[in-house]
């Protein structure tokens, strides 16, 4: 098996590894993914056709030998991304984009909240406003390190496109 990194707590020093089956699964269920049609809170979404076997394997290789410690990020290069760039070529992840979505809906939440309480008071809070620049700050760092991320990620792979 090729895994980029394993337990929770290995993430901040991952490297994409072939390891045998047995310290994959470490006594756990391991399931088969269709990276061709995938299930997402909207309906089942499909993908890019998926790469012959042969290839999947070359390039899961590929990018075991760049040996990149450190590259593991949750939301530009996590293990669903190296997955579905080695299965079928694409590079964004469903978790990134449910962690996108839900941190929209919290700031949709929030900034209404606020609206509502300016429409009928006429004022926030400094704490409020404090919050709600924090929440915007939080946003755009997220943000920020995915696209670094994936730039890091996409820049990498290059070299193993054809492989």
């Amino acid at each position: 098996m090729v895994q980029f990194g394993g337990r929770i707590l290995d993430k901040p020093e991952a490297r994409i590894q072939e390891v045998p089956f047995s310290e994959f699964q470490r006594g756990g269920k391991v399931g088969v993914v269709d990276h061709s049609r995938r299930s997402w809170m909207f309906g089942v979404i499909p993908t890019s056709p998926t790469l012959p076997p042969e290839r999947i394997v070359a390039r899961a290789r590929c990018l075991e030998i760049q040996n990149e410690a450190g590259a593991y990020n949750v939301l530009g290069r996590n293990c669903e991304t190296i997955a579905l760039w080695c299965v079928c070529g694409a590079v964004e992840s469903f978790q990134r984009e449910r962690f996108q979505l839900a941190t929209n809906a919290l700031l949709a939440i929030w900034f209404s909240y606020l609206v509502r309480k300016v429409r009928t008071t006429g004022r926030i809070s400094v704490r409020q406003f404090f919050g709600l620049t924090m929440v915007w700050t939080v946003r755009g760092f997220l943000v920020s390190t995915y696209v670094t991320h994936s730039r890091r990620f996409i820049g990498a792979s290059r070299s193993c496109e054809d492989a």
